[in-house]
């Protein structure tokens, strides 16, 4: 079952916090529908429980991507943010996570 992350939108916008526990549990973030052209997501992380961002990894989700999924299995506190779209684009988390 997924959980919807950020709802579909146009704009830039930053998603929903989540924690990913490590260890076995993993997710998968899903751009809902599939990115296109240069549209892109990155991946951000907290290490003071959400008052500051650094980013981890440029273009985690992007149209160019086969599988258009991206597999994080690094414990951690979260965060996607995704670029204008030209269509509605929602963000997914698929697997064992925790939403803050």
């Amino acid at each position: 079952m997924a959980i919807v992350i950020l709802a579909a939108t146009t704009s830039a916008a930053n998603s929903s916090e989540f924690r990913v526990r490590g260890g076995n549990d993993k997710v998968t973030i899903v751009a809902d529908p599939p990115l296109a052209g240069a549209e892109q997501c990155d991946l951000d992380l907290s290490t003071d429980g959400g008052t500051t961002w650094l980013r981890m990894q440029d273009g985690v989700l992007t149209a160019t991507i086969a599988e258009r999924k991206f597999v994080l299995a690094d414990p951690g506190h979260y965060r996607v943010a995704k670029d204008v779209t030209a269509s509605a684009t929602a963000l997914k988390l698929e697997g064992r996570c925790k939403l803050l």
